[in-house]
């Protein structure tokens, strides 16, 4: 990602973000990004991009945290925190998005349905699709993350909290589900 000059309609020769190994097969690459309400303040930005899979399936899905480098807003340091991967059985319907709730400052990310057609085929839940199951499955689904703490402090993989007031906390489906 480059940086424009409106004023100068130049193209800022130094990358503002670079993400290394991005899967672009099929319907992958960066698929969002979204910058911290307090970007002002704190430099966060966050991206959610494909990368390929580790074997199990093709790709996968990482959403992650970078920081501008301090005295340089105009480029984000390599270094980064994952906030969340998860595994994409396909590579197609891996588009997503991101955003921050304007009131809950909560961050919304949208996933695919993990690809194929009709909801059938390899990574798909027989019978109702990945939409449908709630249970150990983030594909088809609005999910809800408060990046600001952090409820597995164990695991380097989940950075992030569940909010209290996700419709799934306390019942059978992921917590992380918020749609």
């Amino acid at each position: 990602m480059r940086i424009v000059d409106l004023l100068t309609r130049t193209v800022s020769a130094t990358p503002f973000l670079n993400i290394p190994n991005v899967d672009t097969r099929g319907e992958g690459g960066l698929t969002a990004i979204a910058f911290d309400p307090d970007y002002a303040s704190n430099g966060f930005v966050y991206t959610m991009h494909t990368a390929v899979g580790d074997g199990s399936s093709p790709m996968v899905s990482h959403v992650r945290r970078y920081r501008v480098l301090p005295g340089n807003p105009d480029q984000v340091s390599p270094l980064f925190t994952r906030v969340l991967s998860f595994d994409q059985p396909q590579t197609n319907h891996n588009g997503g998005w991101l955003g921050f709730g304007p009131v809950d400052g909560l961050l919304y990310i949208t996933t695919g349905d993990g690809g194929g057609a009709n909801d059938t085929g390899i990574g798909h839940t027989p019978g109702i699709g990945n939409a449908q199951d709630l249970t150990d499955n983030l594909l088809g689904k609005v999910l809800r993350i408060d990046v600001r703490s952090d409820d597995f402090p164990g695991d380097a993989t989940r950075n992030y909290a569940i909010p209290a007031s996700n419709p799934f906390v306390g019942v059978d489906g992921d917590d992380e589900i918020w749609a």
